[in-house]
Formats: structure tokens, C-alpha cells, sequence
């Protein structure tokens, strides 16, 4: 047995007897077992007709053991302790191998709560290894002190300490020691908090140690005046932060530039990632690591057809803030073999409008501790960054657990050579926001607003403000017809001077029947630097013809000229759906573009045209079948030729009960690359008795494309067993 073996095992052992020493109770302690063994056979024929055969057998074991227990009414203490180890073993053409992909770990938790004050211990230990990557240890001990009394300011001390590092040595040693002083104060209507935070990462490769020590405090105010016409709100926020930095070595310095806002898009036909609009998402700059940002990248949705582009990014306070790393976090590990799999790009933008392609420098890796991509990318400066990616294609991988891996979090880096970071660097800014919103007319619901944003960072000297003043109106001019109107002025220099920019619209909204609604929008816009002015009318209309039958459109029309070129564009969208009954529903949809360029440099304008056509179709007879079918042609594109993506999948599950079985097919054409992926997935799950259940899945795998064709079956056998 290895010494990890052993390791795991003293480690479940101890908390075993520690969990007799303290259950009064049954219930207080979970053992959860779930070993599975799986069998693999793949063909794989190339272009010449060669033909290669690969069988693999894997064996995973995931084993988790935990305590909770209330020492007293004010102290509890919860335990754990996890090991998973999943060998993989190979025989191909090139021989015998075998693949070894451990976890194991555990964790302590002794909290005391009181009616003002709650503190907490906790110790952490997580030792991974994977075949081909360095073992990882990642011990972390922290405490936490906090006091909450009534009308009186709530203040929290949180101090930890980390060590990661390879078991030889090599690549990784880094200690961080870290405290967190925070305190918050909120007398109606005004917030105060104040927070002090000392870091201090020690890597011993590198040879670098830095201490960082920042100081927040802020002060808000909101309140509703003048008989609730004028909503007002205010912030004042100081920040100073103090670096210091030692080394003796080749290390580096990694800075995170912590941004304003997240912003998030899924692309749908034909919008492209050098024209769109991000929109805001701020579950990527939460802090949250673990919990999902709407965003899928797994396999599941080209499964379902879908194949548009998830893009990922950030807005910052100024234009001038230097990236040059971009981690996007996610809900899973990602294995090495599929993490290739996965294309990406960066762009930057200055006004969340135009984009350019940032070169991305390096390999883009998966971190062999931390469920992340890190993406190297060229040093750049932009008010906006994005990383952009689609899901995984269908039969990349027969790993179900990645099915779905949803992107949780989006972080920038700026990483320098320890040389090039000032051994001392001290930064201090202050930032005022402040906005107000006045009904001056209640009968033509005229209302002013204004925003006023003003920053000063010293070292480096940065100054940005941003002024907007805005008028709105609406009428309501019949029972049935609604009119709108907005003109908006916006100031503002994020770092590379002022720019000037005027926004108008007016529209009307006709809804004469309750299953009919329309809208009629013109909209402008003028940008002074650029003297680009923007017009556009668009037009939206949705009707409910008939129970079940519906149908919308839409259709707008721009014109954009600036000094070097003029540009039209034109779009048309029209959807139509049915659900004749229970079981099926319909689903069929157009949608296209047209743009035409006449540019200063070409004596001939530019055209560009796409065109799509979507048709869908779900149905659910009974509760133990169900189906889908879509089909997406692209008729006109940009570049390339008429494509065709199509997903049938089928669903029948006729056992239910103690005895379940299902069954499960997919078949994916995509002929844009000359693609074909089947997948026929039959399983059988059996609940022999409470918390012990048997569960048995056969998959086969069949993809075709001009390079190769694959076909590949897998048998895998499970139990699960929860004490």
C-alpha cells in the first residue's frame, strides 16, 4: 500500500474513532461509498484506412466520511474526510499504461455561536495527484471572531494561513499568511464600512515574498425627498494600498486588477464577438468560485444543437488598467485530455461595442489544484476584456460528469517579473458616486436624472469622471397607445481623455388587444472624438393568432456615419410556435442580416449577408418517452458556404420505481465541418434497499468527420452506499 493509501486511511480511521468518541447519536455520522468500474473499447480509422484499437478499464473510488456534532447549545463541530482515486488502465498500439488521478483530504469545523458573538476554527488538508502533474498539497488553518451587537457597529477578524506546494518541491511552495479587520455600521440612511486586510504570499521557487496591506472605507447614502419626487444616492469610497516586495530570485509577482462589473453574452445568429454588447452579470466578479454565472461550456448544450459562443468578461473603472492573465473559474475539475478541446480568444473594447482580438501568448492550461483556465494574453489596456469560448462538442469526451461545467467566476491578472516590481508601491485613490432621479411632471411622467462619477488615483496618476444628465418622458395617448421619449448627454474620461457623446429615442407602443402588442423605436446616437453619428428605427410585433399558435417579428434598420466610412445594416427576425396539444409543441424561426459599407479606402462598398433558418419540434407522449428534434440551416454567411446543424434525441424510460430503466440517443450533423456524433446511452438503476443503490450504463459513441471516425462503447457498473 502507498503511502497515500495509507495516509487516507489513518485519516478516515481517525475521524471514525473521533466520531465514536462524540456520537451520542446515529445520525450524527455519514459514511458515503461509491466505487464504479468502467470498460472502454475504441476504433479509431484515419484518412489511409489504418485502423487502431484502444481498450481501457478504469476504476474509481469516491469515499467520504462525515461527522457533525453539537457539543453544547452554543458549540457544534463538523468533520470530514474524502478520498477519491481513479486508476485508468491502457492497452493500445503503443503498449501498456496506466493512468493514476487521486484526491484525498480532510476538513475540521469548531464554531461557537452566541447571541453578539461568533467565532469559528477550521483546518483544511487536500493532497491531489494526476497522472502526468505534480501531487499538490493545499493545507489552510483559519479562524474567525466576530461581534454583532445591537445599534452598534458589527466588527469581524478573519486570519488564515495556506501553504500549496509539490510534494518535491519543485514547481510549487508558496505560504500565504492573511487578516481580514472589517468593520460595518448602517444608521438609516447611511452605510459605513471600513475594511483592513493584510497579505503576505511567501514563494519559496520563485524566491519572492510581497506584503500588502489595504485600507477601504466607505460611506453611502440613499433616501427618497421632496414627497418621494426625488430619489437620491451617494458613496464616497477611500482606498490605500501599501506593497512591499523582496526577492532573491527569478519569481514573479502576480497582481489581480480587480474590476468595476461582469458582463456576459450568449451568442445568437448573426450577432459575432467583434460587433456585440455584453450585457451585465455580476455573479462573475462576486467573489464566488463554486456558484454558477448562467454560463454552460460542457457538452450538454451541443447536445441540445447549441453551439453559440459564451462570452465572459469585465468592465473596469478606467482605460488604462494593464491585464496580461485572465482566469475564468468553473464549477469542475477538467480533465487534461479535454481541456485542449476548448478554443478561445480574448477581445478588448473601449465602449462594450467594437471589439479587437488580443493575442493570447501562451498555452491556455487547467489548473492541477483549482477548478480554472488561465489564458496568457498580451499586455493590454481597455475599459472592456472578454474571453470568449463554446461548449464542448458532442463526443469530445464520454465523461458525463462533464455534461454541464458552468463558468462561475472571471478574474484578471497582471503577472511581472519580481525585477520589475517596485520594491515599494504605494497607491491611494478616492472615488464619488453620486446620482439623483426627480418626477418634475407626474401627468407626463417627466423625469430628470443625473449620475456623476468622479475617481483620483495617485501612483499612477489617474483621473476619470463620467457626468450623464437625462430627460424621460411617457404618455399615455389612448387605451391602447403608449408614447416614450429619453435624450441622455454623456461626459466622461476613463483615463484617455474626454469624450463626448449625445443619445436620443422616442417610441409608441400599440397594444389594441391583449393577445396583440407592438412597438415602433427610433433611436440615436452622436459620439463626438469619433464624430460618428448612429441612427436607427426598429419595429417589434407579437401575436397570439390562436391558442398554442403565436408568432413574433422584429426588424431593424441602422446608419452609422463617421469620418472614414459609412455603414448600413439591416436585420429580420421572425419566429412562429404551436403547441397543438399537451405533447408536442412546434417551433420555426428566420433570421437575417444585410450590411452595406462605403469606406473612404474602397471605390466599391462592402456588402456582407446572412441568413438562417431555425425549425424545432419536442413532444412528450407519455411520462416515459420523450424526444427533440432541431435543425438550424444557415442559408448566407459572411464567409463560407451553406451549413447544416441537426440533434435528434430520444429519451424512454418504462421501468419506474425500484427498478429503473432508461434509455437514451442523441445523433448531432453538422456540416460545416463534415460532422456526425451518435450517441445511444442505455442504463439500468437499481434502489436495493434505502440509501444502497446499483445503477449500470452501456454507451456507444460513433463520430465521423474527414480526419477520422471513432466509434467507441463503454459498459460502467456503480454502487452507491450512504450510512
Amino acid at each position: 500500500m502507498s503511502w497515500g493509501a495509507r495516509a487516507a486511511c489513518r485519516w478516515l480511521l481517525a475521524l471514525a474513532l473521533a466520531a465514536g468518541a462524540f456520537a451520542a447519536r446515529a445520525d450524527i455520522l455519514s459514511l458515503y461509498l461509491e466505487p464504479t468500474y468502467s470498460v472502454t473499447s475504441t476504433d479509431t480509422t484515419d484518412q489511409a484506412g489504418r485502423t487502431t484499437h484502444l481498450d481501457s478499464r478504469s476504476l474509481l473510488q469516491n469515499y467520504r466520511l462525515t461527522l457533525d456534532e453539537r457539543l453544547s447549545p452554543a458549540l457544534s463541530l463538523t468533520a470530514g474526510g474524502l478520498f477519491r482515486d481513479q486508476r485508468t488502465w491502457s492497452d493500445g498500439p503503443t503498449g501498456s499504461s496506466l493512468d493514476d488521478d487521486r484526491a484525498r483530504g480532510v476538513y475540521g469545523r469548531l464554531t461557537l455561536t452566541l447571541p453578539y458573538l461568533t467565532s469559528g476554527l477550521s483546518y483544511d488538508l487536500r493532497d491531489e495527484a494526476t497522472y502526468g502533474s505534480p501531487r499538490v498539497v493545499n493545507e489552510t488553518w483559519s479562524g474567525v471572531v466576530g461581534w454583532r451587537p445591537l445599534e452598534l457597529p458589527q466588527v469581524t477578524l478573519q486570519v488564515t494561513r495556506g501553504h500549496v506546494y509539490d510534494v518535491e518541491r519543485a514547481r510549487i511552495d508558496t505560504t500565504t499568511t492573511a487578516a481580514l479587520l472589517s468593520a460595518l455600521y448602517t444608521p438609516a440612511p447611511w452605510d459605513f464600512k471600513y475594511v483592513l486586510s493584510w497579505n503576505r504570499p511567501d514563494d519559496a521557487i520563485g524566491g519572492t515574498v510581497s506584503n500588502s496591506i489595504d485600507q477601504t472605507a466607505q460611506a453611502t447614502y440613499s433616501e427618497r425627498l421632496l414627497e418621494d419626487r426625488t430619489t437620491v444616492y451617494a458613496s464616497l469610497t477611500l482606498h490605500n494600498q501599501n506593497v512591499s516586495t523582496s526577492y532573491v530570485g527569478t519569481g514573479t509577482i502576480t497582481q489581480q486588477q480587480r474590476p468595476l462589473s461582469g458582463l456576459s453574452l450568449v451568442d445568437v445568429f448573426p450577432a459575432e464577438p467583434g460587433t456585440d454588447t455584453l450585457s451585465p452579470n455580476p455573479a462573475l466578479v462576486d467573489g464566488s468560485l463554486t456558484t454558477g454565472a448562467s454560463l454552460d461550456i460542457g457538452y450538454g448544450p451541443s447536445l441540445a444543437g447549441d453551439r453559440n459562443l459564451r462570452e465572459m468578461g469585465v468592465q473596469f473603472a478606467d482605460a488604462v488598467t494593464p491585464v496580461n492573465t485572465v482566469r475564468v473559474w468553473v464549477d469542475r475539475k477538467v480533465r487534461a485530455e479535454v481541456v485542449g478541446s476548448y478554443t478561445w480568444s480574448v477581445y478588448r473594447s473601449d465602449d462594450n461595442l467594437k471589439w479587437t482580438a488580443v493575442p493570447i501568448t501562451g498555452p491556455v492550461t487547467f489548473d492541477s489544484f483549482e477548478n480554472r483556465f488561465e489564458l496568457p494574453i498580451q499586455s493590454t489596456q481597455a475599459r472592456y476584456l472578454k474571453a470568449v469560448t463554446a461548449p464542448l462538442v458532442a463526443g469530445s469526451t464520454l465523461d458525463t460528469t462533464l455534461a454541464s461545467v458552468l463558468v462561475t467566476e472571471v478574474q484578471t491578472f497582471l503577472v511581472l517579473p519580481a525585477s520589475a516590481v517596485p520594491r515599494e508601491r504605494t497607491t491611494s485613490s478616492a472615488a464619488l458616486n453620486a446620482s439623483a432621479t426627480t418626477l418634475l411632471w407626474r401627468r407626463a411622467n417627466l423625469t430628470h436624472d443625473v449620475t456623476v462619477f468622479l475617481a483620483r488615483q495617485v501612483s499612477p496618476d489617474v483621473t476619470t469622471y463620467g457626468v450623464s444628465n437625462g430627460l424621460g418622458a411617457s404618455q399615455r395617448l389612448s387605451a391602447t397607445l403608449q408614447a416614450t421619449e429619453r435624450v441622455v448627454r454623456l461626459d466622461s474620461d476613463a483615463g484617455t481623455g474626454h469624450t463626448g457623446q449625445t443619445q436620443w429615442n422616442a417610441g409608441l407602443i400599440w397594444t389594441p388587444l391583449p393577445t396583440l402588442t407592438s412597438s415602433l423605436i427610433y433611436s440615436g446616437q452622436y459620439v463626438e472624438s469619433a464624430g460618428a453619428l448612429t441612427d436607427t428605427i426598429s419595429a417589434f410585433a407579437r401575436a397570439d393568432l390562436w391558442e398554442g399558435l403565436s408568432a413574433q417579428a422584429n426588424a431593424a434598420g441602422s446608419v452609422v456615419n463617421d469620418a472614414t466610412k459609412d455603414t448600413w445594416t439591416g436585420t429580420f427576425n421572425l419566429t412562429a410556435s404551436a403547441v397543438p396539444n399537451r405533447f408536442v409543441s412546434f417551433t420555426l424561426g428566420w433570421l437575417s442580416s444585410v450590411s452595406r459599407v462605403y469606406s473612404s479606402e474602397s471605390e466599391e462598398p462592402i456588402d456582407s449577408e446572412s441568413a438562417r433558418v431555425d425549425a424545432s419540434v419536442a413532444f412528450h407522449p407519455t411520462d416515459a418517452l420523450s424526444g427533440s428534434a432541431t435543425v438550424s440551416r444557415t442559408l448566407v454567411v459572411p464567409s463560407g458556404s451553406p451549413s447544416t446543424l441537426a440533434t435528434v434525441q430520444l429519451n424512454y424510460s418504462p421501468f419506474r420505481g425500484d427498478l429503473q430503466l432508461s434509455a437514451g440517443y442523441a445523433r448531432t450533423l453538422d456540416t460545416a465541418s463534415d460532422t456526425t456524433t451518435e450517441i445511444f446511452t442505455p442504463a439500468l438503476r437499481w434502489i436495493i434497499r434505502r440509501n444502497v443503490t446499483s445503477t449500470a450504463s452501456y454507451t456507444i459513441l460513433h463520430t465521423t468527420s474527414p480526419v477520422q471516425e471513432t466509434r467507441s462503447r463503454t459498459l460502467s457498473v456503480g454502487l452507491s452506499i450512504l450510512w
